[in-house]
């Protein structure tokens, strides 16, 4: 039996001290984006704030793998973080009130924290809930403040459902989109957006992205019809129509150009596109498209628009923009379908991408090529947005 527990101590004592001695970092960028993998293609996880501090569990060329929890790990630019003395204790903060408060154009929910934290979110799309998950926290809640005049939420649920997680369940009237924002270190902000009612689309502000542009013509029809061009022209007539209704249109590009220097990488254009939306404050983000297939022999024959999501706000977007431009453009639809893309994976408010038509097929790249029918893609995608706003 001692020479059983000798044994133990002897395999058991080097994991120990490593996991004792793993060292300490802290974020030194807001936000800081915690993935699934080792670069940009991967998914988001969650937004670290500044002043995080957590363990560094190993690194890869410019990416570092991070415990932010005991079940929680994923990966980070290690450009972000500052390394801190590996006796620095990480981040621990505990939960003490929220209040509720509706201001002009949203609802806003602050949560009062000792200290920064990492937050996961999901979202239900039908009852309508948001899940905040709250690792390494506590929870020590004085009172949950409800303002009367709230249109969105309805109920604040917080549970210490393991030693070391919170779970908030947050029960809403409707989700139309929201950000979390830490506003200090000891200030967690919810932000709800208001929704716009009726067939007016007064007030809102839709961020149009006509795919590629410049060097990047997209896919290319058999007969030489480029996916930029039909792109652009589709995203005008939308942006007439939206603005008709009251909307703010913001464009992404409104000529045949590339937002980043036409010499860089991919990711910095799709990145100038997430920015254009986010500096706009926009509520909502289009972007738009046409589809092929790889092989000739396939995109003869192929048929059919896609409407691509990945946001859970922006399913139910997705969902009526879909159903619309099938009916308009007498084309069968593949519905909604989840997918990692750059442009609806950076934001943080209702996006989707639009496969509108098969440019490789040549009887669609004919159709295409006519402004009747690119009117009759914008006609699909309006009323579906339009659809989507009337649900509220």
């Amino acid at each position: 039996m001692k020479r059983l527990i000798w044994f133990l101590f002897l395999v058991l004592l080097p994991v120990f001290v490593h996991a004792q001695l793993l060292p300490t970092e802290e974020t030194n960028d807001d936000p800081t984006i915690l993935r699934s993998g080792p670069s940009e293609d991967y998914d988001r996880i969650a937004e670290l704030p500044k002043g995080l501090r957590f363990q560094l569990e190993l690194t890869q060329k410019n990416w570092s793998k991070v415990r932010v929890s005991k079940t929680l790990s994923g990966w980070i630019e290690t450009k972000s973080l500052k390394e801190l003395v590996p006796a620095a204790a990480v981040s621990h903060p505990t939960l003490q009130y929220i209040k509720i408060k509706k201001e002009e154009g949203d609802v806003r929910m602050e949560i009062t924290e000792t200290e920064p934290g990492v937050v996961l979110a999901e979202q239900w799309i039908r009852p309508s809930v948001l899940w905040l998950k709250f690792q390494n926290t506590q929870a020590a809640l004085s009172e949950i403040d409800y303002d009367v005049n709230d249109p969105i939420v309805l109920l604040v649920s917080v549970n210490q459902e393991f030693e070391d997680v919170v779970f908030m369940r947050i029960d809403l009237k409707h989700l139309y989109g929201y950000e979390l924002i830490q506003k200090d270190p000891k200030h967690l902000v919810v932000k709800f957006k208001l929704r716009p009612r009726g067939a007016s689309l007064e007030g809102l502000k839709i961020c149009i992205d006509p795919g590629h542009g410049g060097k990047d013509t997209g896919a290319i029809g058999p007969t030489g019809l480029k996916e930029k061009m039909v792109a652009l022209a589709v995203s005008k007539t939308l942006g007439k129509l939206l603005s008709s209704r009251g909307a703010q249109v913001i464009f992404t590009r409104t000529d045949d150009v590339s937002l980043a220097d036409p010499e860089a990488p991919v990711l910095d254009e799709l990145r100038s596109r997430v920015d254009v939306a986010r500096k706009n404050n926009a509520n909502v983000f289009i972007s738009i498209h046409c589809n092929a297939r790889p092989t000739k022999a396939e995109g003869r024959t192929a048929r059919g628009s896609y409407v691509y999501f990945y946001q859970p706000q922006s399913l139910t977007l997705a969902e009526e923009v879909s159903e619309s431009l099938e009916r308009e453009i007498n084309e069968p639809t593949f519905g909604v379908i989840f997918r990692s893309f750059h442009v609806i994976r950076e934001t943080e408010l209702p996006a989707i991408l639009v496969e509108t038509a098969f440019i490789s097929n040549p009887f669609t790249e004919a159709r295409l090529r006519k402004k009747s029918y690119q009117e009759k893609i914008a006609w699909g995608i309006f009323r579906g947005i339009l659809s989507y706003a009337r649900l509220f």
